[in-house]
């Protein structure tokens, strides 16, 4: 009995899986020698997926995508996210849980003479 137990927490904590978190059009951790002025500095965009115990309530899973159109819409005219930083915000409690993607950065218009 308890080998079969064993067995089954062994197998169960191999398991993995993955998740797309969303499709950015550009995106580099480097000065690319571009320079756009900020439409608004500091703007905050996030997508959250919630579940009250254990049942999803809205989405099933946060999307980076999403969070930084967010934030680009918060702006008239902006259409690029730069300076940016993500997080995932994390609550697990016994009967909410909360995971969120919070993009925090400087809205500009790519478009806009530099």
């Amino acid at each position: 009995m308890f080998r079969r137990l064993l067995l089954v927490l062994c197998v169960t904590t191999l398991c993995a899986c993955t998740q797309r978190m969303g499709d950015l059009t550009f995106v580099s951790s480097k000065n690319i020698g571009y320079r756009y002025p900020a439409l608004r500095r500091s703007v905050r965009g996030q997508d959250c997926a919630q579940s009250i115990l254990f049942v999803p309530w809205g989405s099933l899973r946060p999307d980076v995508e999403e969070a930084v159109d967010r934030a680009v819409d918060q702006v008239a005219g902006g259409d690029m996210l730069i300076n940016a930083a993500m997080y995932n915000d994390v609550l697990v409690t016994l009967i909410y849980n909360r995971n969120c993607i919070r993009v925090d950065g400087d809205v500009v218009n790519t478009a806009a003479p530099q």
